[in-house]
């Protein structure tokens, strides 16, 4: 992932996900978060030590924008190849009573890479916009220890005994 939500953000982190588990860590490896993208919670570490929160990670965006009681209208917007991914470009009008205003975003959905969005664009309220990137992207297993954490954060909550079964993992397109 390069770039997030965030004001001049342009890092790059790595991100995993496995059924409704995803994980955020920076290039550097100096910690992670873990958010639960079914309830919010994340926990993780950092270089202060064990965290947990009931707010998402930021970089959870834009994994976490729909929720049961939004609107999403989708409205086709052409192809364009993305490094080298052909890809359906769509416009994504996200409304609710619990936004202010409507969320606007555009995804470049690869084709060959089942949908995953390789370029989210998110519009802002002033005008601007934000983008996102994906690169590196493997669609397949993922290594449930890293899903895990250390026994010095014993408090933290438990991820999954097992590996999240077909039909509990979102797809890995936008939402929608």
């Amino acid at each position: 992932m390069v770039g997030s939500v965030m004001a001049m953000d342009e890092r790059e982190a790595h991100i995993y996900r496995w059924g409704n588990l995803l994980r955020m860590q920076g290039t550097e490896g100096r910690g992670y978060f873990i958010t639960d993208l079914a309830t919010s919670d994340t926990y993780g570490i950092t270089m202060l030590g064990c965290v947990e929160d009931r707010h998402p990670y930021f970089r959870t965006f834009p994994f976490l924008v729909t929720k049961p009681d939004r609107k999403v209208e989708r409205v086709a917007a052409g192809t364009e190849t993305v490094d080298g991914h052909v890809c359906k470009v769509e416009d994504v009008t996200i409304s609710s009573k619990d936004l202010l205003k409507p969320m606007k975003l555009r995804f470049w959905e690869s084709e060959d890479l089942r949908g995953f969005p390789i370029k989210v664009e998110v519009f802002t309220a002033n005008g601007g916009s934000k983008i996102i990137r994906y690169k590196d992207v493997v669609l397949g297993p993922v290594d449930p220890t890293l899903f895990t954490h250390s026994n010095k954060c014993a408090g933290l909550p438990k991820p999954p005994a097992k590996k999240p079964s077909k039909g509990n993992t979102p797809p890995a397109g936008p939402p929608g």
